[in-house]
């Protein structure tokens, strides 16, 4: 297991795959500062970031862009533990195609642009943990069909 300083940014970018899937190995199980995907020229292709176990990211997650192409988080059963905000601003994420998962959030979610969804048929879990936080889609499509939603902490959470 690694981990990451705090305070630093990994920064998946690049990635330009014309089809296929595209399988990254070594994230599962690590703790990171701030994570960014951002590959613009990514193709038409799947780019699976494979988590599995636990997996931390202290600060941020930031899905900016996924190209033609889209972004899957895990084909595998996860544990996704944001403790910042999720910002989802381009690419089409689909967060496990054969299992489940369970994200942990902090901070504020928000989603101005792609598609969020699981196309697995078994539930995940998206566990809303921090306090007085805020959860924003003013554009792109969030598909909740195979989430259970838990909000664990008082107040609210406000929805946008």
């Amino acid at each position: 297991m690694v981990t990451w300083d705090p305070t630093a940014t990994a920064l998946i970018s690049g990635t330009n795959a014309a089809s296929g899937t595209v399988t990254l190995s070594g994230l599962a199980t690590q703790t990171l500062g701030n994570l960014e995907y951002n590959s613009a020229s990514q193709g038409a292709s799947i780019f699976n970031m494979a988590l599995s176990g636990t997996t931390t990211i202290q600060g941020d997650l930031d899905i900016v862009d996924a190209g033609t192409g889209s972004l899957q988080l895990a084909a595998t059963t996860f544990t996704l533990n944001v403790n910042g905000d999720m910002n989802l601003s381009g690419p089409n994420v689909n967060t496990t195609t054969s299992s489940s998962g369970t994200f942990n959030l902090d901070g504020n979610f928000s989603q101005t642009a792609g598609t969020f969804s699981q196309t697995s048929a078994t539930v995940s879990t998206f566990n809303f943990r921090g306090s007085g936080k805020t959860w924003s889609q003013t554009g792109g499509t969030y598909t909740g069909t195979y989430f259970n939603y838990t909000i664990t902490t008082s107040p609210a959470v406000r929805l946008r």
